[in-house]
This record gives structure tokens, sequence and C-alpha cells, in this order.
């Protein structure tokens, strides 16, 4: 097949198995699986004494809300968009490795495709990702009332505010990872991308109160964190409609950063010089 004639589905297809193989990849994808699993087994091991106990009376209120979100959601809103980063920086490092970006760009398909088709693979390893903590979520919420029945998590409708609050994290974390994308196209730089996202992750939780946090993507998962009651979690704010706004700008810049000379290659060398001390 000539180089003309590649489509976008098979641009997407070897993007696909470029970062199949990625430790970065697979790491974040499993991420949230470990993470759930790691608070299921403390929260066994402090109601140890209730297990399988079906004599003692039931929690006063909604487990879901006052005790899984409560111990599962405030570090992971934290730590979720760095696992998004390394996914959108997984998405650009090969072709930054010797250069090969100008190789890509030599060959006779437009930037538009190419770009299409990293941004496209990009949203399905994000989707994947925000897919597996949903799960993980609801699975081992299941799991801990099964395990201490003094928690009556099946007592309560969960499906429908929990798919609430998926399509709410998707729509945040796409727009975090789209700008995400941005900034490694721009810098092509490991560091940069992670240090702005750690810097902002953090900045968050200060900027949640303010009235600009509203156009804030990260606050987004911050909110979600505070909130108490399950109608705070669930419910659309102006908030999304910020992040769907921003998600087409940061589409936009990514576009225009997507090119074969390096940009900003001073910054990128000062940055490097003050992670490493000098």
């Amino acid at each position: 097949m000539r180089a003309k004639g590649i489509s976008l589905w098979h641009l997407c297809k070897s993007e696909l198995y470029k970062v199949r193989h990625n430790r970065n990849i697979i790491g974040t994808i499993c991420f949230p699986i470990l993470y759930f699993l790691l608070i299921f087994t403390y929260l066994l091991y402090k109601g140890r004494e209730g297990l399988f106990d079906h004599e003692i009376g039931s929690f006063p209120g909604n487990p879901w809300l006052l005790i899984w979100v409560k111990q599962t959601l405030p570090i992971l809103s934290l730590t979720f968009p760095i696992a998004i980063a390394l996914q959108s920086h997984s998405i650009c490092d090969i072709e930054y490795q010797n250069d090969n970006i100008r190789f890509l760009f030599s060959m006779p398909i437009s930037r538009a495709k190419l770009y299409a088709s990293k941004v496209l693979v990009l949203l399905l390893l994000i989707g994947t990702l925000c897919i597996c903590a949903w799960g993980s979520f609801v699975f081992f919420g299941y799991m801990l009332g099964l395990f201490i029945p003094a928690y009556p998590f099946g007592s309560y409708a969960i499906f429908r505010p929990a798919t609430l609050i998926l399509s709410r994290i998707l729509l945040a974390s796409f727009c975090v990872g789209i700008f995400q994308l941005f900034l490694s196209l721009r810098f092509r730089n490991f560091s940069i991308p992670i240090f702005t996202c750690v810097f902002f992750s953090a900045a968050s939780i200060f900027m949640l109160t303010e009235p600009y946090g509203m156009y804030f993507p990260l606050c987004t998962y911050t909110d979600m964190a505070s909130s108490h009651t399950v109608e705070e979690l669930a419910s659309y704010s102006r908030r999304e409609l910020a992040n769907v706004v921003l998600l087409g700008i940061f589409l936009l810049i990514g576009y225009m950063s997507f090119t074969p000379n390096v940009a900003n290659g001073g910054l990128k060398k000062k940055f490097d010089r003050a992670i490493k001390g000098r």
C-alpha cells in the first residue's frame, strides 16, 4: 500500500500497536484497579471485626457516600490527572525519540490526519482508564458490602448516579488529556507536562472555591472529592460547559503545535537543567 493511501483507521491501528506494549500505558490503566483494591483491603482490615457478621446493626447512612467516596476520591482526585498526563506524553514519546517525528512528516500524509489519529487513540486510552476506575469503584464497593454486611451498599441504587459521575469524569479527563497532549507536542519533554499536572492538581484544591475555579478542568476532580451528597456528585453545572469549550480550544492549539520542528528548545534545556539541579 502506498503511503498516500493510508487511511485514518490504519493510522489509529498503528498508534495502538505502538502504545499497547508501552509500560506507562499499561501501568496507568492498571492504576485505578490497584488503587481501589488497596483501599478495599484497608477497609476490610479496619472493619475486620464485622466480617461476615449478619447480626451487627447496619451502618446509619449511605455507605457509598459516607465511606467509599470519602475514603477513595480525595487521593484519586490528585493522582488521576497524573495518570492522564503519562498517557498523553506516551502518545508522542516514540516519535520524538531519535527525531523520528521528521520522518513521520516526510510521508505524504496530511498533518490533520496524523494529529487526528493521535487524538482519537488518546481519547480511547483515557476512556479505558476512566471506565476501569468507574468499574473498580462500583465493583469493590459492592464487594465491601458482601464482606461486611453492616455496610448496606446493595440497598442503594448506584447505577444511574455512577453513570452520571463517569460522564463528568470522562469530560474533564478528555479536557486534561488534550491539554497535556498540547504540552507534550509543544515542549517534547517529559518533565514539563508532569510538573505542570502536579502543580495544577495541587492548585485546584485552593481554586475550587474561587469563581474562576469553575473554568479550571482539574477542579472537577476536586469538586467531586469534596461533594457531600450524591446529587452534588452526579449533577451537571457550568463547569461541564466550560470543559467542552476548553476541549475545543486545546484541540486547536494542540494541532497548531503538531509540527516536525522543535519548539522552545531553549526553554526545554533551561527546565531540564533546573530539574537536574544543573
